[in-house]
């Protein structure tokens, strides 16, 4: 069976992703919003449809943030989200990416992520890792090998992201205004999760809060973030090394039941999920 290596991977995924590019600050469609109300575009489908035609893999699935083309019998699965940040990409922010996870089965449904891939068309910028802890930043020309978070910032203040929005099946409004509030952290919005991945992987930030329930972002983040010394866990600070495969009415994703933090420390993490828990009145 072929399956494709880290850079092959890389490949393919920047060849998919330049409609993102393209498109940028041009006119756009969107041709539906989904239940969370965010928004699928032309350009959604686009990277959609080239991921599907360049990755003709045999027994490799396409699990999609738009569609699938998968079996549970395939030998690995590709998990993409085309666009993250739609809604941002739409308003003309730059902080659009596309996110990638080479999926491989444990058993009884759990599978993990053996390749990650966060990649940002508009600006050039592209995170990868594997399982096996190796990972680079790519900057047009300049690559760079992980790690390089950076736990402590000289001015004793962390910068965080708590992902929020309406639909979300985790409430962090509560989390964000209680960072906004806090004088040793700066709070910062970016309009996309996917991105503040490679960026912690870079010590450009220090840590997202994400309450969704699909993993097509937080996969690859995990590898990338850990990769560059950082950590992944749940909300509730549990480790997130697997993710189960769920089906509903057809559609293939990852669950993501508890959330995620990803971050430049364990000293962050603890913080941040006592913060989560304390503000959401959760019981230890």
């Amino acid at each position: 069976m072929s399956v494709p290596d880290l850079h092959t991977l890389v490949h393919i995924t920047k060849n998919a992703a330049q409609p993102i590019k393209t498109n940028f600050r041009q006119p756009r469609q969107v041709l539906l919003m989904k239940p969370d109300s965010t928004p699928v575009t032309n350009v959604d489908m686009a990277v959609h449809q080239r991921f599907l035609n360049h990755a003709d893999y045999r027994n490799i699935g396409y699990i999609g943030e738009e569609g699938d083309r998968f079996d549970r019998m395939d030998s690995y699965a590709l998990y993409v989200d085309p666009l993250d940040g739609t809604a941002a990409y739409l308003r003309g922010i730059p902080t659009a990416t596309v996110a990638v996870s080479l999926m491989k089965p444990l058993g009884a449904d759990w599978w993990e992520p053996t390749i990650g891939i966060i990649h940002d068309p508009i600006n050039d910028w592209t995170w990868a890792a594997t399982n096996k802890g190796q990972g680079f930043m790519q900057y047009g020309p300049d690559v760079r090998h992980l790690p390089m978070v950076k736990p402590q910032r000289s001015t004793g203040r962390h910068r965080v992201t708590a992902v929020a929005w309406r639909d979300a099946p985790h409430q962090l409004e509560t989390v964000r205004m209680a960072l906004e509030q806090d004088p040793t952290m700066d709070h910062q919005s970016y309009g996309a999760t996917a991105i503040i991945g490679g960026m912690i992987a870079t010590g450009h930030t220090d840590a997202v809060l994400f309450g969704g329930k699909s993993a097509v972002e937080t996969a690859a983040m995990s590898l990338i973030v850990r990769a560059a010394g950082g950590v992944a866990t749940t909300l509730y600070g549990i480790p997130l090394d697997v993710y189960k495969l769920v089906e509903d009415n057809g559609k293939f994703d990852f669950a993501l039941p508890h959330g995620s933090i990803m971050s430049s420390s364990k000293a962050l993490t603890d913080r941040l999920v006592n913060l989560t828990k304390r503000v959401n009145k959760i019981e230890w």
